[in-house]
């Protein structure tokens, strides 16, 4: 028997995905590094802040989403494995239109990043 799934409903919900998130980006072996020196108390909440903008147009977050990764040095494969890790964790957790647009809105950022910083020559 399949597990049912809620779906994402509120930004208290976010919170333990991201933070589930961001333990196994930080020991991936491709994109580890990349968190290194974050604080991740203040990190977790400003991205949730992001995620309940981007999902349920709250206006929390204020700021550069893409000007913060212009330093990290970023490659198509940091993204490759970005997405793969946060659509597995949406999917432990969540499923539903809002664990569905998530993942989706998190491809489609993903994909903005790499062409800007293509354009950029980094």
């Amino acid at each position: 028997m399949q597990d049912i799934k809620a779906d994402i409903s509120s930004r208290a919900e976010l919170v333990p995905l991201l933070k589930a998130f961001y333990v196994k980006a930080q020991a991936d072996a491709i994109i580890g590094e990349k968190f290194s020196g974050l604080n991740m108390d203040e990190h977790i909440a400003l991205i949730a802040n992001f995620w309940e903008t981007v999902l349920f147009g709250t206006r929390s977050y204020q700021g550069d989403p893409f000007g913060k990764h212009i330093p990290l040095a970023l490659a198509p494969k940091h993204f490759t494995r970005w997405v793969e890790l946060f659509t597995a964790t949406i999917d432990d957790f969540y499923s539903g239109p809002k664990a569905e647009e998530m993942k989706m809105r998190g491809q489609t950022i993903a994909q903005v990043f790499q062409h800007k910083l293509k354009q950029l020559n980094l």
